[in-house]
């Protein structure tokens, strides 16, 4: 049997709810005259009543419908529910009101306007009813011309709540005083009541809940090339609320990826870090709040000299990658193949890096080789550069290729990094500074160096790196970040 347990969204609704209903409580008590001993200890004000102004009926509504498990949702959401009240609220007044005003001036009891539980008269009903159509269009209209589609339904249910009132003991109170008064003031119970509802839910889901235990010195790097399956594909949408989720909730967590920052921030749209980014497979860590690269690990000129002979040798032009003033700038001297040519075509104009064609003639310390070949010529030229004398100072990678091409796809990238990359060195100057411990979650073979270097492993892939627990899913590599962030077995 499954056991379920009670988790902490559904708790913090509850709470929220009930001290909704305990505001009420609150509320009433002050409107009442409180006597002790024969004494009368608190008197309230005649006429004007706390609870009028306030109904738990809608502060719980608005207060179950703010909280999410993450605080950014809660609060686009708290926005949203405001934002409708006010529209709704305030249009249902408008109309109200000035309709009792026409009454009120001219004197015509026909300008009354209906409540619920009043003796029905057709003629008394069919003209507010008519405006209130009219006023949902406007309600709508208003809504997508502020941009919040998302509060223009809540906005028409609070529309028809002030104006098609089931709550006649309050207007109806009011409205002994001014026929009208009564619709006026339970438009601000509505609004006030909303209001006061985010708030408390606002209130609870930033409450600082302690649990018994927290890794606070981990730090969760997820490799996301398995969940990527093309250049320019998004981490999918349960794994995007996963991973927020976790960064919300306060857990150090930032990626690792093969990558450039030209494509790999747009991820940043929907996903949200907390650390540097581990990029180019551990030659740059890159800070994503600054622009910056932090650490930089570059091939070592002897064999960059080696590698240039061996290209012009076998008459092969690299992508030559170089940070320069933390931009990322791409040399390319000559196109051997229509690929070469698409890929410079597409990222001539990307963000985050700059496309040069031509001899980089600063003496820059390279970071990095890219080459586009066929698929045939593969083989051989990795056998090349393994069998040369800088072999056991560089680091091969290769990949399909991603460019959007008409030509022929049997195209490959070959990467030429430093070895020293297979250290991670850029992570671990941060972790060390940071007093971090590494936890590498993987989702392809391409992070096996992150698993080498990290104090705990898990992989959704098969992985031949020693104590590496190999999960089914990315649901269950997500499910082990909590519980490792949160177990004592796991503590320094």
């Amino acid at each position: 049997m499954v056991k379920r347990r009670i988790g902490m969204r559904t708790l913090k609704t509850a709470v929220a709810i009930g001290i909704c209903m305990l505001l009420y409580i609150l509320f009433k008590t002050l409107d009442s005259n409180i006597i002790y001993g024969g004494q009368t200890l608190y008197k309230r004000k005649t006429g004007f009543r706390f609870s009028d102004f306030y109904s738990p009926f809608f502060a719980g509504i608005a207060a179950a419908y703010s909280l999410y498990p993450s605080k950014r949702q809660s609060i686009a959401q708290a926005k949203n529910r405001v934002v409708a009240s006010l529209l709704g609220g305030l249009a249902g007044m408008i109309l109200t009101i000035s309709y009792g005003l026409i009454g009120k001036i001219s004197g015509n009891d026909f300008f009354t306007w209906p409540n619920l539980g009043d003796n029905f008269k057709v003629t008394q009903y069919i003209v507010p009813y008519i405006l209130i159509t009219i006023f949902v269009v406007i309600v709508i209209v208003v809504g997508n011309a502020l941009g919040k589609k998302g509060a223009i339904f809540v906005g028409i249910l609070t529309l028809i709540s002030v104006t098609i009132n089931p709550m006649g003991m309050i207007v109806n109170r009011y409205n002994e005083s001014v026929d009208f008064l009564g619709e006026a003031v339970f438009g601000f119970n509505r609004i006030l009541s909303t209001v006061f509802g985010v708030f408390i839910a606002l209130f609870v889901n930033f409450m600082a809940i302690p649990h018994k235990h927290k890794n606070n010195d981990l730090l969760f790097m997820i490799g996301v090339e398995g969940m990527l399956d093309d250049e320019y594909d998004e981490i999918k949408g349960y794994m995007n609320y996963k991973l927020n989720r976790v960064c919300d909730d306060g857990i150090n967590v930032s990626l690792f990826t093969t990558r450039v920052p030209s494509t790999f921030m747009y991820l940043l749209d929907t996903v949200h870090i907390n650390h540097p980014v581990v990029c180019m497979s551990g030659a740059a860590l890159y800070d994503t709040r600054t622009n910056k690269y932090l650490y930089l690990e570059t091939m070592p000129k002897d064999a960059a000299k080696e590698l240039d002979k061996i290209f012009e040798e076998h008459n092969l032009h690299p992508f030559k990658n170089y940070v320069v003033d933390d931009l990322l700038n791409i040399y390319i001297e000559e196109f051997d193949n229509e690929g070469m040519r698409a890929f410079y075509e597409e990222k001539k104009n990307a963000m985050y890096s700059n496309m040069i064609l031509g001899k980089n003639k600063n003496n820059d310390v390279l970071l990095h080789y890219m080459i586009c070949v066929e698929k045939e010529r593969v083989e051989s030229i990795v056998d090349t550069l393994e069998k040369s004398s800088v072999a056991d100072k560089i680091l091969i990678q290769v990949y399909d290729a991603f460019m959007n091409l008409s030509i022929n796809k049997d195209l490959k990238f070959i990467k030429i990094y430093s070895k020293e990359i297979s250290k991670l060195n850029v992570l671990r100057q941060y972790t060390e500074a940071n007093d971090l411990r590494i936890v590498g979650l993987t989702t392809s073979n391409m992070a096996d160096h992150l698993l080498l270097n990290s104090d705990i492993r898990i992989s959704s892939v098969k992985s031949n790196i020693e104590n590496t627990k190999v999960v089914d899913t990315y649901d269950d590599l997500f499910r082990n970040i909590t519980k490792i962030y949160y177990g004592k077995d796991y503590e320094r």
